[in-house]
């Protein structure tokens, strides 16, 4: 697919979204630039939330050369610290009034063993206890808004993963792609749960979950960069070059979660040729990313964890 045809689906998909609040993680590279510059084109009031703020106002130059009226803004988020994401919530909810739309785009993968400055894993620890507090903590202003939504990036890996609960933190052991499996799944669980809970409190907010299939984003140079194994992320710069979709046409199941009037609640968008190449469809979720038991349990150790509860209002 062409990027005119990309551009194409865009504006023939994605609605004028001036006045509308918009709050994306991870949003200086891949996906989460890709989410960025399609928000601002649509007139969004847009945050992009970033661990590194130098590359942020990078990215939000190479915007504004784009879309030179577009209203976009910066903000720092480190995911792997708690103490940071209550600093950006208490922030942002100073500033703003409601949120119309929150993507919790941001993420690592198959990274060696690391810590969070709370001392989680890294893969657990970021993919989805950071995204969890933030949720948590920006639901006041997400319940403000008119039929807000809030779109969690998953993964394929998610399929292969599961949550181990005599090991979350990788204490007994640590495999690289069980951890981000398992981080992977955690989102669908917390989709599931959070819609639940929400649907239950009569509230308007809507939850999705999304993911980009096969793309080429930072995240799989980031793992062989921090291994230093330089042959390993030549490798994997080829297979992106000869397998995987642009990270503009990755992004587009989040985005016709974020905006679309057909998207489903609960639903997980992604590629709709085999999961991996493709414009936005439904996915089939895998059976473990729904189950009750597991969400309930998952939730309650991570209320506990990130010392954040579910208020109603």
């Amino acid at each position: 697919m062409t990027n005119t045809n990309i551009n194409k689906w865009i504006s023939d998909n994605v609605p004028e979204m001036t006045g509308k609040q918009v709050l994306v993680t991870g949003a200086n590279s891949g996906l989460g630039f890709e989410l960025s510059k399609i928000f601002a084109s649509k007139g969004a009031e847009l945050t992009m939330a970033c661990r590194n703020m130098t590359k942020c106002e990078e990215a939000l130059r190479e915007i504004k050369d784009i879309y030179p009226v577009s209203d976009v803004k910066t903000a720092a988020l480190d995911l792997a610290d708690l103490s940071s994401v209550q600093s950006f919530t208490d922030s942002f909810s100073k500033k703003y009034k409601s949120l119309d739309i929150l993507c919790n785009n941001a993420g690592v993968m198959a990274i060696p063993e690391m810590r969070t400055k709370d001392g989680f894993e890294m893969q657990f620890g970021t993919n989805h206890l950071g995204h969890f507090a933030l949720t948590l903590g920006l639901l006041p202003l997400l319940n403000a808004a008119n039929s807000a939504r809030i779109v969690n990036t998953s993964s394929m890996a998610a399929r292969m993963g599961e949550i181990d609960f005599e090991n979350l933190n990788a204490e007994k052991k640590y495999d690289k792609w069980k951890a981000y499996g398992q981080s992977k799944l955690a989102n669908l669980l917390f989709t599931f749960e959070l819609l639940r809970k929400l649907q239950k409190s009569d509230s308007e907010i809507t939850v999705y979950s999304s993911h980009p299939g096969y793309s080429a984003t930072n995240l799989t140079k980031r793992g062989p960069e921090l291994e230093g194994a330089s042959l390993k992320g030549k490798f994997m710069h080829i297979a992106d070059s000869l397998v995987a979709t642009k990270a503009t046409l990755g992004a587009l199941p989040t985005i016709y979660a974020a905006t679309s009037e057909k998207a489903i609640p609960g639903e997980f968008y992604g590629p709709r040729l085999l999961g991996f190449w493709g414009l936005p469809a439904e996915n089939k979720i895998p059976g473990k990313g729904i189950d009750s038991v597991t969400a309930t349990k998952l939730w309650d150790i991570s209320e506990t964890f990130t010392d954040m509860r579910f208020s109603k209002k």
